[in-house]
């Protein structure tokens, strides 16, 4: 358990250079251990008052704004608190709960919502922080503690990153006809908009809107329809059907070689 919890620190370091992501709950389940990405002891959080050593030696920091992490463990249906730690101090549950004998674990009766349980590690190139993309998912229906149900997602399909902004304007710079760049270098013309590029359930482009701009974007549209680098994401075990790209071509993208020629 030590070493679980080491990683997760380490983890959510990671996640807070790109941004202010919070330190998840740890699940073991299954054999397995997942990040939470409820806070189901929030509600009883209150009962940590109880601790006061705890309390006196928890630290906050701006990746664990709670100065905790609560360890759970589902068996044979039921969800049990099995520890609430922070780096250096662990909570004394028999203190905080008054249990009239010492116990190991705490059956968590008084959770009643839907817990997402993820895999430990975000799939690689996704952008970090709260928009992560996780390799699996387990959506827990949870009523007085108890399992009701439950439903697996997978997201192995999504084994790109996110982000299709650069790939998509490197295309549109390389593809645009000839007499658009010229006007475009001519006029020191500059495309700076965005466009939401819609799917169906078979991965082809249903629509395309641009947000309000006086550039000419037949070519745009023209091309973007062409394109077929499309780096699909799947969240939660859908695809995720909308894209919002910003385009940016300026003339400094054009150049012309030796003969005049762009």
């Amino acid at each position: 358990m030590k070493y679980i919890l080491i990683i997760t620190f380490l983890f959510s370091f990671i996640l807070s250079s790109k941004a202010t992501s919070q330190i998840q709950d740890i699940l073991l389940m299954n054999n397995d251990t997942f990040f939470l990405y409820n806070s189901p002891f929030a509600q009883k959080s209150y009962l940590l008052e109880r601790d006061a050593n705890f309390i006196n030696n928890r630290i906050l920091t701006t990746t664990n704004k709670r100065g905790y992490v609560a360890f759970w463990e589902l068996i044979d249906n039921e969800i049990f608190l099995t520890k609430i730690s922070n780096e250096h101090y662990e909570a004394n549950l028999n203190v905080i709960f008054k249990t009239e004998t010492t116990k190991e674990k705490i059956k968590a009766i008084w959770i009643n919502e839907r817990l997402i349980a993820r895999s430990r590690y975000p799939i690689s190139g996704y952008r970090k922080g709260l928009t992560n993309v996780y390799e699996e998912e387990y959506i827990l229906e949870i009523e007085n503690g108890k399992l009701v149900g439950s439903k697996y997602l997978s997201n192995h399909h999504a084994k790109h990153p996110n982000d299709i902004t650069a790939i998509l304007n490197k295309y549109l710079v390389r593809k645009l006809p000839r007499k658009v760049k010229k006007q475009i270098l001519k006029n020191q013309i500059e495309y700076d908009f965005h466009t939401i590029v819609t799917f169906d359930e078979n991965k082809e482009i249903k629509s395309i809107e641009f947000d309000e701009t006086e550039n000419d974007t037949v070519h745009v549209k023209n091309l973007i329809e062409k394109f077929d680098d499309w780096r699909f994401v799947y969240k939660e075990g859908s695809l995720m059907k909308e894209y919002a790209v910003r385009i940016q071509i300026n003339s400094n993208h054009f150049k012309r070689n030796k003969k005049g020629r762009i």
